[in-house]
C-alpha cells in the first residue's frame, strides 16, 4: 500500500470533522514531501488543495498561520466555499483574493496545516519527514535563490511552530520519504 493509499485509507474509516467534508492536514518541515503526498492523494480522490504558502504572509508569518487557516475553514464547515488571501513571496504582499469551494474532501498542506486550533476539524493529520540534507536540497531545488538566503530563518521558525504545536506526537500517520 501507498502512502497516499494509507492516508486516504485513514481518512475514510473517520466520519468527516468539517461539517461533511474529511479535512486532511499534511504538516512537516520544509523540502519534506508534503506537497508531493498531497498530489499522490489528489490523484486517487476528488479533492481541493489549499497550500499554507500561499497564506503565510512572509517570511515571519508561521505564527499567523493558524488564525488564517481558521478563518478559511469555518465556511467550509458549513457547506459554504471558503476565501483566503494568495501571498506572492516575490512581491511581498498578498495579490488576490483565493476562493476555496466546498468538498467532500479538502487537502491542506504546508507549514501550519497541523495546527492545534484545526485539531477538533481535523480528520487525518499526516506528518512528513525527510533527513535535514534531503530535505534542503529539495526546498533550494525547488526555489532557488528565492529561498536560499531564507533557509536558516525559516527552518528556525519551524522549529518554534513544531514545538509549540506537538504536531508529530499529535498525528495520526508519520510518513518519512
Amino acid at each position: 500500500m501507498t502512502a497516499a493509499e494509507q492516508v486516504l485509507e485513514h481518512a475514510w474509516a473517520q466520519e468527516p470533522s468539517l461539517g461533511g467534508t474529511r479535512l486532511i492536514c499534511f504538516d512537516g518541515p520544509s523540502g519534506a514531501g508534503k506537497s508531493t503526498l498531497a498530489r499522490e492523494v489528489a490523484r486517487l480522490t476528488e479533492t481541493v488543495t489549499v497550500h499554507t504558502d500561499d497564506l503565510c504572509p512572509g517570511w515571519d508569518g508561521v505564527p499567523e498561520l493558524p488564525g488564517i487557516l481558521s478563518t478559511l475553514l469555518a465556511p467550509l464547515a458549513s457547506g459554504a466555499p471558503g476565501h483566503h488571501p494568495r501571498y506572492d513571496w516575490v512581491l511581498g504582499h498578498p495579490v488576490e483574493d483565493v476562493v476555496v469551494p466546498a468538498a467532500p474532501v479538502v487537502l491542506l498542506e504546508g507549514v501550519g496545516a497541523g495546527s492545534r486550533s484545526l485539531a477538533v476539524v481535523t480528520t487525518t493529520l499526516v506528518w512528513v519527514d525527510a533527513d535535514p540534507s534531503v530535505r534542503k536540497e529539495r526546498a533550494l531545488t525547488r526555489d532557488g535563490d528565492t529561498f536560499a538566503d531564507h533557509w536558516d530563518a525559516w527552518a528556525a521558525a519551524e522549529d518554534a511552530y513544531f514545538a509549540a504545536e506537538q504536531v508529530r506526537g499529535r498525528a495520526d500517520l508519520v510518513i518519512t520519504t
